[in-house]
């Protein structure tokens, strides 16, 4: 918004400025008393009306909370997903009530200040309006008995007219700016706070990132994303040797997810240090790092675009916008997704969004779960594909949506298409770890157990217990059959 207001901002000063200094001589020239009367209004008119925008604005900064309520409860009433889950549990009821309280509670207190501005702007109107019909009845007495012409008298309403309105449309637009200003100022201290370098990136500049040859680090990292937090990761201490799988398990809440977040440089550690082959990630420029990095997290976002265009997401600079390239055949072939291309009305450039409609206008369709997930791995291998040099392959969760068959078929996918990478895998199905070279086990935030999955077993710890719980899912204890 600051941005479009600035340029009409210049232009409205600038006219105001011209209208009033042209109709201003004019008007002094022949009835200077009136100009002074003018002033004198204008400007108790002018501080209270800018007095009204200052308040306007803290209104507007002060329901900001309300209004994001508001258009958060507003939203799960047109979003399919939301729309279903109402549905099942009978919740509409309860979300229309609090989509309700959030609008009450911005509104009225707007439609206080409302009030408040009208009682201010109303006593002003008032008293400019004397002026005013004063001042043109004096020029059409004037008129009537041949003092004043009547060129004169149209240049005189003429002028008064002109300049109330650019001094109210200049009020106008000074009281969009406070608004947009408040706003905006906000807006600044988020980036900021968000986009902060550490004292690292301060002290030099970025380095290019290295191709990893020997482990990654994390040296007594603690975090947490506020001060009043549980500290999340407790002087965390992990090697992940280059080139060979590592998997990270345990329970909900350990710190595994936020591991990730860390290594992919999304957050920053409160203490320690991320080293890469030795050297601390800080240190590194994040848009080369990220050259090196691909996968697949746990938030999994579901663009609303054609296949082709969520595998690719414009990533090649050699590629317009003719249509799916080999490397994205290449890498939904990888995740196994030829057949459901085939099946698909437009092949890899059908709409993944019943909301949307492609270029033909044709609707979108939609994708299962597990179909989505498989997305997410063609969309990492498609970063392998353009022939950057990726050293990690982080996988998060990568088959929450999948069955059984499925999951096996994409361990296998993984470890192929991510040979002679570092691999960091996250998950809760043991099984999925079975082929990686060390597994290590969280708890609230530390390492409880480390070593390879058969050592664990063997060990009769954590690992052994959670393996055991999971792996008595797949029996019946009436025939001991095995079930999948």
């Amino acid at each position: 918004m600051i941005p479009t207001l600035i340029p009409s901002a210049i232009v409205e000063v600038v006219s105001t400025l011209v209208t009033f200094v042209g109709y201003g001589v004019l008007l002094w020239s022949s009835w200077p008393l009136m100009v002074l009367a003018l002033a004198a209004v204008a400007a108790p008119t002018a501080y209270i009306q800018v007095r009204i925008n200052h308040a306007s604005g803290r209104i507007v900064e002060r329901n900001a909370p309300a209004q994001r309520w508001e258009r958060y409860f507003g939203s799960l009433f047109v979003t399919p997903d939301a729309a279903r889950d109402m549905r099942l549990h009978g919740s509409s009821g309860y979300l229309r009530a609090r989509f309700d309280a959030a609008l009450s509670q911005a509104q009225w207190s707007e439609v206080a200040a409302v009030k408040k501005a009208t009682r201010s702007r109303m006593a002003l109107v008032g008293v400019h309006g004397l002026v005013v019909v004063a001042g043109t009845a004096w020029a059409a007495v004037g008129a009537a008995r041949g003092r004043v012409t009547v060129g004169e008298f149209v240049l005189f309403t003429t002028a008064v007219m002109a300049i109330q309105t650019r001094a109210a449309s200049l009020l106008n637009l000074q009281g969009r700016l406070s608004v947009s200003l408040r706003l905006f100022g906000h807006y600044q201290r988020f980036v900021h706070a968000n986009s902060a370098p550490t004292a690292s990136e301060h002290s030099h500049v970025p380095l290019p990132t290295p191709c990893l040859s020997g482990a990654i680090r994390f040296e007594d990292v603690w975090f947490r994303y506020r001060e009043d937090q549980e500290w999340i990761l407790r002087g965390l201490n992990l090697t992940i040797p280059a080139g060979e799988t590592t998997a990270l398990v345990g329970p909900n809440g350990a710190g595994k997810s936020t591991i990730v977040r860390l290594l992919l440089r999304m957050n920053t550690p409160c203490r320690g240090r991320v080293l890469w082959d030795g050297v601390d990630i800080a240190a590194l420029d994040p848009v080369d790092y990220r050259r090196h990095v691909t996968g697949v997290l746990q938030e999994r976002p579901r663009y609303e675009m054609s296949l082709s265009d969520n595998v690719s997401l414009g990533r090649d600079p050699r590629l317009g916008s003719g249509g799916p390239d080999e490397a994205t055949y290449t890498a939904l072939a990888a995740a196994r997704l030829t057949g459901m291309i085939e099946s698909l009305p437009h092949g890899a450039d059908t709409m993944l969004s019943t909301q949307r409609r492609d270029a033909s206008g044709d609707a979108g369709i939609t994708l299962s779960g597990g179909q989505w997930d498989r997305v997410a791995v063609a969309r990492a291998r498609y970063a392998q594909l353009l022939g950057d040099p990726i050293d990690l392959v982080v996988l998060d969760e990568p088959n929450a949506g999948l069955d059984p068959i499925s999951e096996a078929q994409l361990m296998g996918d993984i470890l192929a298409f991510g040979e002679g990478a570092t691999r960091l895998i996250i998950s809760h199905r043991l099984g999925l770890v079975a082929e990686s070279n060390h597994v290590v086990v969280m708890r609230d935030g530390e390492i409880c157990e480390r070593g390879s999955r058969s050592e664990l077993l063997a060990r009769g710890g954590s690992f052994q217990r959670m393996f055991s719980a999971q792996a008595a899912a797949y029996v019946m204890r009436d025939s001991g059959d095995v079930v999948g």
